[in-house]
Formats: C-alpha cells, sequence, structure tokens
C-alpha cells in the first residue's frame, strides 16, 4: 500500500541532552559524536549516540544503545540531504539492527517547511 506521510516534526529543546564525546571513527569514517538522552519521563529511555558529517555537520547515524548493558541495538542511517527553503533534509532515514540488516525506513518525497495546519487536523476521528 503506497499513500502519503505527513510527519509533524517537533522537539522542545528541553526534551533531549547532548554532550559532546569527541571524534570517533566507525565504518573507517570520522564523525564528530555526541551522547544524546531524552530528559527523565520520556518513553524512550535508550541512550543515543549522534554520529556528525565532520564536513557539513548533519547527521548521518544515531546508534541506540540498551540502558543496563549498553548493548548497541541498532542504527538509524540519516542521508541524501537536500536543500528545502535554506534547510537541508534528510530525504532518507532507513533503522538497521546489530548486524546491520535493515528493518525499515521511509525515503520522502517532499518536504514543506512551515505549512498552514487546519486546526481540525488533530481531532481524533
Amino acid at each position: 500500500l503506497w499513500g502519503q506521510l505527513d510527519l509533524l516534526l517537533y522537539l522542545d529543546s528541553r526534551d533531549l541532552r547532548c554532550t559532546y564525546t569527541g571524534v570517533m571513527t566507525r565504518d573507517k569514517e570520522k564523525f564528530v559524536t555526541a551522547e544524546a538522552a531524552f530528559r527523565p519521563g520520556r518513553e524512550l529511555a535508550e541512550p543515543r549516540r549522534l554520529y556528525f558529517d565532520t564536513t557539513t555537520a548533519l547527521i548521518e547515524r544515531i546508534d541506540v544503545f540498551d540502558a543496563k548493558s549498553n548493548m548497541r541495538l541498532g542504527t538509524t542511517m540519516v542521508g541524501d540531504y537536500k536543500d528545502h527553503e535554506g534547510i537541508k533534509f534528510p530525504e532518507l532515514i532507513e533503522f538497521t539492527d546489530r548486524a546491520g540488516e535493515v528493518l525499515g525506513g521511509w525515503r520522502f518525497s517532499a518536504v514543506k517547511v512551515n505549512p498552514e495546519v487546519a486546526d481540525d487536523t488533530f481531532l481524533k476521528p
């Protein structure tokens, strides 16, 4: 089934805490990294490591770790960035397991920056 996916993204700056962790090599590439964790009370409790391209500073991958064992659970790959009204958005977001097997993902065909959204869009059907 193919259809339209409307993704509205809003993240309050108080929801996410990042700590710079230096330059790391992953899959023979160097990345600037940061450890990220959501504030207590958020549903996403697993810690994450963000990998930023050293040239563009765009996020290229996000590793998710088990909070107790610190074992990597999987990776979110982010790529194919395109400029939309002066803001770079990824056209591809892909989820892989620990072995690198693709679990799923999204390829975006259009991006709208700050579109008008009717209030009834958010009404329960």
